[in-house]
Parts: structure tokens; sequence; C-alpha cells
């Protein structure tokens, strides 16, 4: 929001338990990318009161333009802001301490290929947040599943013609895993700790341990 500033972005995340306890988590001194970043309030939020270095990359400039301003107007000083596209392939391998990666890679081409990418940026022992929309092996729940979500997005004051513009965007390039899967995909990129934390119907956070 335009009125948003630094408290109230730090309100914002201390109600959100997982953003919270991430923060806590980090600590200090630390490397953290946020994958997808958007217009940055996640990222703006884990730079607060920290010194920790905060790297939020996006494939959407304009998106990115905001979240840099908002830091600048809030002299946020230790976040960087990258714009490219995940396949670009431009982050420093062995990097980061931590990532945080929400949604992001059921929207690309190659969720597979987009998250080897993404991981080898990580340090030995580094850990990974991964909240990702799966599919259960049940047809009918799947669909019962998206339905409660579409609801959801309703009480959140989108339109119908809004969502269905929205899904029929996403018809064929939306690829969500199992949730095995996504286990493989983690261990086959060399994650040593694996375990799902989180479950909301066709939602669900993965923490991986190199």
């Amino acid at each position: 929001k335009d009125d948003d500033n630094k408290q109230s972005i730090l309100e914002k995340g201390n109600k959100n338990i997982l953003a919270y306890q991430f923060k806590k988590f980090i600590g200090y001194k630390k490397n953290v990318l946020e994958v997808g970043c958007g217009t940055g309030q996640l990222s703006n939020y884990f730079a607060i009161g920290t010194n920790n270095e905060i790297i939020a990359f996006d494939p959407t400039i304009e998106s990115l333009k905001l979240a840099q301003n908002f830091a600048n107007q809030n002299s946020i000083n230790n976040i960087k802001f990258v714009n490219a596209d995940i396949f670009d392939d431009v982050l420093s391998e062995n990097y980061f301490d931590f990532i945080w990666c929400n949604g992001v890679l059921h929207h690309t081409k190659n969720p597979y290929k987009a998250f080897q990418i993404t991981s080898k940026s990580l340090k030995n022992n580094g850990c990974i947040i991964l909240l990702e929309k799966i599919l259960v092996n049940d047809s009918y729940l799947n669909r019962s599943y998206i339905d409660i979500y579409y609801d959801y997005k309703i009480k959140q004051g989108y339109s119908n013609i809004e969502i269905q513009k929205k899904r029929e965007a996403l018809e064929n390039v939306l690829i969500p895993y199992r949730q095995s899967e996504n286990y493989q995909m983690l261990k086959k990129s060399g994650f040593k700790k694996i375990d799902s934390f989180f479950q909301w119907f066709n939602w669900m956070g993965f923490i991986a341990i190199k």
C-alpha cells in the first residue's frame, strides 16, 4: 500500500507466523534470497532490524521498482533487488544461507530445472523454505481444493471475471507436483534433511537443509 512504512511492514510481518519464525530462524550476518519477491514487502520485512544481506529476486521490473522505492524511502540499506528470470541463471553458486521460495516453481515451464538453478546458489548446510501448490492422489479432492481456493479469492475481493481470467492464463502453465515428487526433487538436488511442515488443502510447505 502507498501508506505503508517500515513500522507497518514490521507489524504485518510479525503477524505472519511463518514469516516471523523464519526471520527469527535466520539470525544475523546471513545471506538471504527471496525468489519471486513481487513488490518486496516480505524481503523488506526480512531486512528490517537485521544486519543480514537480503536479495529480492523477481522477473517483473515494475514490481521491483516499487520495492526499491519503499526501501529507499525507509532507509532499508541491507537489501538488493535483482531483475531476472530464474532460467537466466544469474545467481552466484554457494552464496546464500537461506532461501525463501513461495508459490514460484509451479508457475515455471520446468519446475525441476528452476529448482536446480535456485538451489545451487545455496551453501552446504543452507536451508530452503519451499511453499508450493501440490496435486493430491484423488482427482475429486483436487477439484474440491481448487473450488475452496476460488471461494477464498472471492472473499479476498477478487471478482469471478478476474479469477476466470487468471485460471485461463494459467491453463497448461501451472505445473504442480505431488508431495512425493517434491521430496524426490529435493533429494535429487542434494538436500539431506527434508520435511513438510504445513498443508492447507492443496498448498504445502517444505523445509530442506543441504
